[in-house]
Order: C-alpha cells, then sequence, then structure tokens
C-alpha cells in the first residue's frame, strides 16, 4: 500500500484521523460514492498547496464551489477521488494491528516492511509491504465459488 503521508502533502493541517474511524468506515463499506469526507477534505487543505494558482482573496468562495462540485460529481458519476482519511505510517500500521485484533477482515494482514518517504523522487508517503494470510474457511469458499461449486456445497 502506498498512502500519502499527511505532514508531506496538501493535507498537513487536517486532523489525523483516528483508526476506529477508518474501521467504523470500512465495517460500513464506505466508497468513493459517500459525501461525508467532502467538506473535511475541502475546507481542510492548505488551500496554497492544493491550488497554488488561486486567488487567495477569493479562498472561500472557491473552496466552496469545490464542495458543490464533489457534491455534483457524485451525483452524475456516483464517486470522487479525494483524500478521505489522514495518515501518518503509526497510523496505518495501528488500523492493520487494531483491525488483525478485532477480527475486521477474513484473516490477518502481515506487515513485512514499513518504507517511509515514499514514492521517489517526491517522497510524500510511506509504502506498507505486507502479506494477507486469509483464514482457511474464507479460502476455501472462494475457490469453491471460483469453480462453480459453492451452490452445491454445504455452507460454510
Amino acid at each position: 500500500m502506498v498512502i500519502p503521508d499527511k505532514s508531506k502533502t496538501f493535507d498537513h493541517p487536517r486532523p489525523l484521523t483516528k483508526v476506529s474511524h477508518m474501521l467504523d468506515d470500512y465495517i460500513n463499506e464506505t466508497t468513493m460514492s459517500d459525501p461525508t469526507h467532502i467538506e473535511d477534505f475541502t475546507y481542510g487543505v492548505d488551500w496554497k498547496e492544493f491550488s497554488p494558482d488561486s486567488d487567495l482573496e477569493n479562498e472561500q468562495k472557491e473552496r466552496d464551489e469545490l464542495a458543490a462540485k464533489y457534491h455534483q460529481k457524485l451525483n452524475d458519476d456516483g464517486e470522487i477521488n479525494i483524500h478521505f482519511h489522514t495518515f501518518e505510517s503509526r497510523t496505518g500500521l495501528k488500523l492493520i494491528e487494531t483491525g488483525n485484533k478485532k477480527s475486521i477482515w477474513p484473516g490477518q494482514i502481515q506487515v513485512v516492511e514499513l518504507i517511509e518517504d515514499f514514492p521517489e523522487p517526491d517522497r510524500m508517503g510511506f509504502l506498507i509491504v505486507a502479506q494477507v494470510r486469509k483464514r482457511l474457511r474464507y479460502r476455501t469458499r472462494t475457490l469453491l465459488n471460483k469453480k462453480g461449486l459453492r451452490q452445491n456445497a454445504r455452507k460454510f
């Protein structure tokens, strides 16, 4: 996973997203079609970094217009691409650790390596290399589904 580090992006003024919030979004299947993060993003970013060519006298108006644009894009296209959450490497690792402990996902995620200041040349994020170990029950169900045998097998 390559994840933007809030301290190295236009997200730096925004509060760090709590792990509990991210897990709630995961459990509730929050997707790129969810409008609840638009205002946090639009009014939280460092406007000079996010939109360097903007007229600072009209910053509020431009933020308002961007928020309206994102809401309209959701209505038209069904999804937007913004930084829904803010991360630092420690919260990325904490998210994985907490999800594993609470059995949030179907298996365990084992962090193999953390690389800070990634990718080259801008170094605005970090890389988490991980191995996913799914539970046997989940792997078996997936295999049966792929083979078209699930409907004939007893429920797992």
